[in-house]
């Protein structure tokens, strides 16, 4: 039973109804690539003031992070995609962005970048956050929607079985 409406509740929720429909981690990397991109343009056009301060916050965490320690990597790199997501003031677009991460994250915890990456994919995070302190939400969208890309180009190199699988709650 569900008693809180939150990111993890919904994703698991959600979770059975994929596995119904036999869709695919590919798919729902699809849609999280869509859905963030949309929401990183939107932050930015709406550029609330205590979204655009945590994302702050967050991106200058990750200006200092270790690259090599995978605990302080991933913490950083979890946080910025959760700030975006989830500082649109649209509960019900943040809902879905977040939910989708957490499906994500839960499959690939153990497959990060390489740490040799890992200094450009925070450098990505600057970049996405910079244009949506600008206001410059094409922008913003587009940088999302590249990062994302690159970062599922990986996992098809790295693991490519991984995206052909039935999404399931691990």
């Amino acid at each position: 039973m569900v008693n809180r409406a939150d990111a993890f509740n919904f994703a698991w929720a959600s979770t059975g109804y994929f596995r119904l429909s036999r869709a695919t981690f590919g798919e729902l990397v699809e849609a999280r690539i869509s859905t963030e991109a949309l929401i990183a343009g939107l932050v930015a056009e709406r550029r609330e003031p205590a979204g655009l301060e945590r994302l702050r916050e967050v991106v200058s965490r990750g200006s200092t992070a270790s690259v090599l320690d995978d605990n302080q990597y991933l913490a950083v790199a979890s946080a910025f995609h959760t700030t975006v997501t989830g500082k649109l003031g649209n509960r019900g677009l943040a809902l879905q962005g977040r939910s989708l991460q957490e499906i994500f994250t839960s499959r690939v915890r153990g497959a990060l970048n390489p740490p040799e990456e890992r200094p450009q994919v925070l450098a990505e995070h600057q970049a996405i956050a910079q244009a949506i302190f600008m206001g410059q939400a094409p922008k913003a969208e587009r940088l999302m929607r590249e990062h994302m890309t690159h970062f599922i180009a990986w996992i098809r190199r790295e693991h490519p079985r991984l995206l052909d699988e039935v999404i399931n709650w691990p």
